[in-house]
């Protein structure tokens, strides 16, 4: 709220609302991604969250393994 973004986020990821014009899309998208990156830069390097920013959320990155965990037993992890 105190940043004013156009934009929610929950746990299922963020809200864009449908009357947005594409400026404040633009806007909004900017405002997260400095917000992001001024979150992350105490914990990660730059090139790690620029590496991040420009994959394609739909594909993995090879490190991770979402399917390992699901295939462990509870209480087990890979």
């Amino acid at each position: 709220d105190k940043e004013q973004w156009s934009i929610g986020v929950s746990h299922a990821g963020f809200h864009w609302p449908e009357k947005l014009t594409d400026e404040d899309r633009t806007k909004s998208a900017e405002q997260l991604e400095h917000a992001l990156r001024w979150a992350l830069r105490r914990f990660v390097d730059e090139s790690w969250i620029e590496d991040r920013l420009q994959a394609n959320p739909a594909s993995p990155s090879p490190e991770s393994k979402p399917n390992d965990l699901e295939s462990c037993p509870p209480g087990e992890t890979s």
